[in-house]
């Protein structure tokens, strides 16, 4: 089961890095649940995974996202998920 964490959380340990595959798994469920109307779970997901849902940005184009490749280079140490 999930537990979210609050980023001021002493539980540090509780917090992962995603890595390319997850970051991008993440980004593709908010998009899918966002086009089916589903704003409710959006939100709730948001907070799970660590990723805030904008559709006017360029990681939601999964062609650009796969040329930058989000996750493998210095910006890993800012978005995390949860497990």
């Amino acid at each position: 089961m999930l537990k979210v964490v609050a980023l001021h959380s002493p539980e540090y340990e509780k917090f992962v890095i995603h890595t390319p595959e997850s970051f991008n798994a993440g980004v593709d469920e908010l998009k899918t649940l966002s086009d089916s109307g589903r704003r409710a779970q959006v939100i709730t997901r948001e907070k799970e995974l660590g990723i805030e849902f904008d559709p006017h940005c360029v990681l939601w184009d999964s062609e650009i996202r796969a040329f930058l490749r989000p996750m493998s280079h210095g910006l890993n140490g800012f978005v995390l998920h949860l497990e």
